[in-house]
């Protein structure tokens, strides 16, 4: 259970929380072979030519490598930057972030970790930042008044991790208000977390495991379409089986389509948001990376000890854009194999973060996120999926999706991230809430001109006359 939701508890539940949490059963730790290991040679960076006097650290922290900058004029905030999936190797990397000038133009510290571990390994991206935020002051002598958080892709699911970490509740006034502070600050610090003032999560897997569910609702749509029997798992799936499923959806792989790849075309687009601008120009460019995921058994390597997280019951899948179940489509969702997650590959926690941390929707700091129109490998549902969260939580609020017309993963230009970046900012210090997209609406979002708001500049791939000016 998200540390957020615990506040909901009363007085009872809340000890009984706590004591589950402080005396439960240990989580499974998670063997590397070989060990991580801190590239340290690849620490140091220079500095920004237009920014010499900004001062630059580097170094290693809690077992994971870091860098940090502080600009001459520093406004004493400082923003946390989660980087994106680095792979199953065993060499720890940090990456500078994209919005790096504009942080220190307007006088904001950033700080970046490797982790300590590479893999899809959220809780470790989560608690390496969370050290590295409360090691600052002692790499540089600083004091932060505030701290921010960004990241690309699963940096996007530290991102929204780490603000749902902590509760950052606003407590009433008087005596009331200064118990609910109290136990705030009691439960964000048991739990590890940081204050965040606000995020800006970007290409983010805001959907948590509903991202694995994808790439198995792919391949599972393939083969059925197919007619193939694909045994979970099936180590010879790219000899044994893929060629035959290959050969009944495309005419020309990748780029057409037999009538049942047409299928597994509308079946991908409805899973990944529905029918929108540019998605139709990047589907063939994400048939190797989604067929790759093929033939697994649903666990996330290295991250839920060989069990899968992965889950289709219930799930309704559309072989064509109409809502309504065709009789092809009815057996289609009868016959196609189901199946269920281990309870033992993420079990929801009260204290602890799980090994993918969930992501519930009861966030607490203004939110800026960005996506991609044509991305299949995080697709553009994973908005979708978390503003749903937010709004059962009645926090929706809270939480600004922006729709950007390009084909591939985390394809922003940097104005688009500065802009989120500076909207986010004027949320924070004036209250005034930045314009977003209706991601929730079918309609609006498979318009001609959706996602052209917040384009900048419109791709040479892309229409501009679907953006221009009526």
């Amino acid at each position: 259970m998200r540390i957020a939701r615990m506040l909901a508890l009363r007085s009872w539940q809340l000890w009984v929380a706590l004591s589950l949490a402080c005396f439960g059963l240990p989580s499974l730790a998670q063997v590397d072979d070989p060990p991580p290991v801190v590239v340290e040679a690849a620490l140091p960076f220079a500095p920004l030519a237009a920014f010499p006097t900004a001062r630059q650290y580097w170094g290693i922290d809690a077992a994971a490598g870091y860098r940090v900058e502080v600009p001459e004029q520093w406004n004493g905030s400082l923003v946390m930057y989660a980087h994106g999936y680095r792979g199953e190797g065993n060499l720890l990397t940090v990456s500078n972030p994209a919005i790096r000038a504009h942080l220190l133009a307007n006088g904001f510290a950033w700080a970046a970790s490797s982790y300590t571990r590479n893999h899809y390994d959220v809780r470790a991206g989560v608690q390496s930042t969370n050290s590295l935020a409360r090691a600052f002051e002692s790499i540089t002598g600083l004091k932060p008044h505030r701290y921010f958080i960004h990241g690309h892709s699963m940096g996007g699911h530290v991102t929204v991790a780490s603000i749902e970490q902590f509760p950052n509740r606003t407590c009433p006034s008087g005596r009331l208000g200064h118990f609910c502070r109290e136990t705030v600050e009691f439960l964000g610090q048991l739990a590890g977390g940081i204050k965040y003032s606000g995020a800006v999560p970007m290409c983010g897997v805001n959907g948590d495991t509903r991202l694995f569910d994808f790439f198995d609702d792919f391949n599972l749509v393939a083969a059925e379409l197919a007619g193939i029997d694909v045994p979970r798992p099936s180590p010879d799936y790219p000899t044994a089986q893929l060629p035959s499923i290959l050969s009944q959806l495309f005419v020309t792989y990748p780029t057409i389509n037999t009538p049942l790849g047409d299928k597994l075309k509308a079946a991908t687009i409805e899973l990944t948001g529905g029918p929108r601008p540019i998605v139709d120009l990047s589907y063939p460019s994400f048939m190797n990376l989604l067929f790759g995921f093929g033939g697994g058994d649903g666990s996330i390597s290295a991250v839920t000890n060989g069990l899968s997280v992965t889950n289709n019951i219930g799930r309704i899948y559309q072989l064509d854009h109409d809502s309504r179940l065709s009789r092809e489509e009815f057996e289609f969702n009868r016959s196609i194999l189901r199946v269920r997650p281990d309870p033992k590959a993420n079990p929801p926690r009260f204290i602890e973060l799980e090994a993918i941390p969930r992501n519930t929707g009861n966030l607490h700091v203004p939110t800026v996120s960005l996506h991609t129109l044509g991305d299949l490998f995080v697709p553009f549902s994973m908005e979708q999926i978390y503003l749903e969260r937010t709004r059962f939580w009645g926090q929706q609020h809270l939480f600004v999706p922006r729709a950007i017309r390009a084909a591939q993963h985390c394809e922003f230009s940097v104005p688009e991230q500065e802009q989120a970046f500076a909207d986010m900012l004027k949320w924070v210090d004036q209250g005034v809430k930045p314009r977003g997209d209706r991601i929730l609406d079918r309609k609006t979002v498979q318009q001609a001109n959706f996602g052209c708001q917040f384009t900048t500049p419109i791709r040479a791939y892309d229409s501009a006359a679907a953006c221009a000016a009526p």
